[in-house]
């Protein structure tokens, strides 16, 4: 058989396509928890939300985990949002996982189109293909660049501009990570650790046990209101009860892995993460915008780290997510070029919102670069986040 959709219907066919989905995971060395049937399905919350597509031949086995959500493409300049569409997404982690069995007889760039076709057969009217987190440098991106069969059926929307998503490598241990920042980083962050435990007493608190749950999100959902996540993008820890949810599944597979940094018992930062397979996926990162001038997020960062190098079980790597910035790519020690691209079905409808978004984008492209060139580009966003912030908090005390 080629590409179908698995039954997922009841607990024995999700035990047997979870099986088989492990199986092609493990075999092509390609393991991340958003690959994981069991995470997918709780996740979305119900079984009709995700679609788990499984490949078996004679030369090859593959597997994609699909999630259907109701998420609206934003029209924004910079990182202001204009106004919203509402799309159907059919959201997909970087690619379809294939092992090829036998090389001489197997196409992967056929497979991969077969597997768009049968994907594409369950997208709605109002639907969409997400796929987030592509290697610029794979031949997942290539193919769809270059896939005749893509530029035919699909229009293939870019979501931002390339971008660098950040890792830690951790086998090396603590103290030559360490010891592999330059000496003004090193002297800058210590500077800022000590003046904190000269004026505060500081202490780092790790969660993983689903009795720590609401103790973790009280505090937490603190902090995260006070971020320009929150009060800028409208992020941050907002629905609690989805929250609990998720990581109740996570500590309840051992993956819950979080933490809280105090200052004088008071909650200043926060790193929501999970540790599956060896990596540890540091997933939301936020701190107390009233806390800004003492570096909160950064010592949070650094005592994280400490703590994971310290374990029987350390990591072998640190996701620092999607998203390149300063804060990831002072602390990271490797890096990968990403893109997070929709592909549109050819539709008079899509052509019009395709064209909408990339006149916008290029609009807000030729303004950033115009605060660029004057030098006041990271000063406005600053500025921005912070007016943000402030209003969010005048808001919420009336």
């Amino acid at each position: 058989m080629g590409w179908a959709l698995a039954d997922i219907d009841t607990a024995d066919t999700q035990r047997q396509v979870a099986s088989f989905a492990e199986s092609v995971m493990v075999a092509s060395d390609d393991v991340h928890y958003r690959h994981n049937v069991d995470w997918a399905l709780n996740e979305q919350g119900s079984k009709d939300a995700v679609k788990i597509y499984l490949l078996e031949t004679e030369c090859s086995r593959g597997m994609a985990v699909i999630l259907k959500r109701e998420r609206p493409i934003n029209f924004r300049i910079g990182e202001l949002t204009l106004f919203s569409k509402h799309l159907v997404r059919y959201d997909l982690w970087r690619y379809p996982i294939i092992n090829v069995l036998n090389g001489e007889h197997c196409d992967r760039s056929h497979q991969v189109e077969n597997f768009f076709d049968c994907l594409s057969r369950d997208v709605c009217e109002n639907g969409a293909i997400g796929i987030e987190g592509i290697p610029l440098n794979g031949p997942f991106w290539a193919f769809l660049q270059s896939s005749t069969k893509i530029k035919k059926d699909y229009l293939l929307l870019q979501m931002s501009p390339s971008f660098k998503h950040q890792f830690i490598k951790m086998s090396m241990g603590y103290e030559q990570y360490w010891a592999a920042f330059g000496k003004s980083s090193r002297g800058t962050l210590n500077h800022c650790r000590n003046k904190l435990n000269r004026k505060f007493k500081v202490s780092l608190r790790s969660f993983e046990k689903t009795s720590e749950l609401d103790a973790f999100l009280d505090d937490a959902i603190k902090v995260s209101r006070k971020t320009y996540q929150w009060n800028l993008l409208g992020l941050g820890l907002r629905d609690r009860n989805d929250f609990y949810r998720r990581l109740h599944f996570a500590a309840g597979h051992d993956w819950f892995r979080s933490y809280i940094l105090y200052c004088d018992e008071t909650p200043v930062s926060f790193m929501l993460g999970y540790q599956y397979s060896g990596t540890y996926y540091g997933l939301e990162i936020g701190y107390d915008n009233d806390w800004r001038k003492w570096s909160v997020g950064s010592i949070l960062k650094m005592e994280v780290l400490k703590d994971l190098f310290s374990r029987d079980d350390c990591p072998q790597l640190f996701d620092c997510s999607t998203g390149w910035s300063e804060h990831k790519a002072r602390f990271s020690n490797c890096e990968e070029k990403e893109v997070n691209v929709l592909l549109l079905p050819r539709t008079l409808k899509n052509r019009v919102l395709y064209s909408g978004y990339i006149s916008l984008e290029y609009c807000s492209s030729v303004l950033i670069e115009c605060l660029n060139r004057l030098g006041v580009k990271k000063q406005v966003k600053k500025a921005f986040r912070l007016f943000s912030v402030k209003r969010g908090a005048s808001e919420e005390k009336q």
